[in-house]
């Protein structure tokens, strides 16, 4: 897991998958870099899961479900 994610999520880590930093750390990286900018992060979360080309696969459901957990407790704090 990012050390800098890890330092975001504080005492929530157990909301964030392993496998996200594992199999796309850009996108962390992407995560950690917005953090602070609400509106650019949110944008950026809606990007990753909604779905607005046919031709993309799309992610696997634990990276689906980590990007849809980590987008609402950034909502919440």
């Amino acid at each position: 897991m990012s050390d800098s994610l890890k330092a975001l999520l504080g005492e929530c880590q157990t909301k964030y998958l392993r496998q996200l930093a594992e199999k796309f750390p850009r996108i962390v990286e992407k995560i950690v870099s917005l953090w602070n900018a609400p509106e650019a992060l949110s944008v950026y979360f809606q990007t990753l899961l909604v779905a607005d080309r046919p031709d993309r696969q799309g992610f696997p459901a634990a990276i689906a479900s980590a990007l849809f957990t980590l987008s609402h407790f950034y909502d919440d704090i």
